[in-house]
Order: C-alpha cells, then structure tokens, then sequence
C-alpha cells in the first residue's frame, strides 16, 4: 500500500480501522495513518516506513507529527463529509519531501515523494488551456503503457518516447515496492522495438511474488515510471 491518506477515522477495539489478515505481512509506505484508532494485527506485523503514523509506529523514515492538511475533517468518524475535506499537504507539513528517496517514488515534478494521496509518480493530466504559454507539447512526453494492469502471468509493456530521445540510449527497469531493482528490460541501449512482455521473471530467471511493482525509463531528457500489479 503506497501514498495512502487514512485520516480521522472511528474505531474501537472491536471496530478496527485497519485489519490484516492472518499470515499476511502487509508494507506500507509513504502513507498517512494518523488520528484513526485502532490497527488490529491477527499474527503478523506489517512493514511500515516513510509513512507518518500515529504513536511512534517503528520503521525507517516514520514520524509522528501534524501533517498539517489543507483543511481536514473537525472530527472523526461518519458524522463528519470527509468527502468535502481538503487532505492536501500545507506547504509546511512535515510530509511534503519526506517519504521514500529513491528516485522511483518521486511526485511528478522530480522532487522527493510527499507522504500521503498526493504523493508519488501519478500521471500527468492534461487540461484544456487558454493559454498558450501553457501549451503542452504532447509529442515530446515519454510514456509507458502496461496492459494488462494488474496482471497475470505476462505484462505487454509499450514505451511512448519522443523523437529526439529514439534516437539516444534508454534503460528500462523494473523495481519491487522496496526500490530494490528485479528485472533489467533495456539497459542503456537505442531501442529497435518499443514493445516488451515481462513474464514475471526478475534477472536471476526466479518468478517474483504477487504484489506492486514499477517500471521505470530513463532517456536523455526525462524518467518515468507507471506502477504495475502482479496478481497469481
């Protein structure tokens, strides 16, 4: 579970707000769990770091502090149109800047993932504009497709890349939601085809385990990267 906002939520110990299932060990980064009540952990622990977590949860990079919403629900639970809060970050929430460094997680303007939902590399959305300064050159943003998403056992993966940078070495790779890299699709080579199938294979021929993946490019001007979910 990446870039979670769980805020402001009514439980008991009879009324979890959070519940894992036996000999599951869930991780989870880069989130917001704060002002919730209770976690309930049948067995096993989960695996919980860069998130901002209320009372002391241990992990790397965890805090416990304000993380200062735009403007948050007054209270907890159903009484309250969470719907209608603004969970986005003050620009001096201890959050912003403040989840995982490895450079597969940045927002999408290149800087260091924002703990919570608007962190992490989400999409671009492209907007009507009237303006022309604000004209975006489609042709010149590099993309990747995985279809399908989640999937099982193979992932055809299609990769959109500009002119200038065809013609120029790309690396491909395919990291874990640990950051640790799994398998190598294209390394620093001109590509002669845009189109891969990943069999779910990591670079030792092992099958990897079910859960959320990333495929990242690098090319001359940019690097991008799309989650992508192993399901067996």
């Amino acid at each position: 579970m990446m870039n979670n906002t769980i805020a402001n939520n009514l439980s008991t110990n009879t009324t979890p707000y959070l519940m894992f299932l036996l000999n599951s060990v869930p991780i989870i980064i880069n989130s917001i769990i704060i002002d919730n009540g209770t976690i309930h952990f049948p067995l096993d622990i989960p695996e919980i770091s860069y998130s901002c977590i209320s009372d002391g949860f241990e992990g790397t990079g965890n805090i416990d502090e304000d993380p200062m919403f735009v403007s948050a629900t007054t209270g907890d639970g159903t009484g309250f149109a969470g719907l209608l809060a603004d969970w986005q970050l003050q620009s001096g929430s201890p959050c912003v800047d403040a989840g995982h460094p490895n450079a597969i997680y940045n927002d999408i303007d290149g800087t260091t993932n924002d703990m919570g939902a608007y962190g992490g590399p989400t999409p671009y959305e492209l907007g009507p504009t009237n303006s022309e300064e604000n004209t975006v050159n489609i042709a010149a943003i590099n993309s990747i497709s995985v279809y399908p998403n989640p999937f099982n056992p193979t992932a055809n993966i299609s990769l959109s890349i500009n002119e200038n940078d065809i013609q120029l070495p790309i690396t491909v790779e395919i990291f874990n939601i640990k950051g640790q890299l799994v398998k190598t699709i294209v390394n620093n080579e001109i590509v002669q085809t845009i189109n891969f199938v990943w069999n779910g294979k990591n670079n030792n021929g092992d099958s990897t385990a079910s859960g959320m993946y990333f495929i990242k490019m690098e090319t001359a001007t940019s690097s991008v990267s799309k989650k992508m979910l192993l399901l067996k």
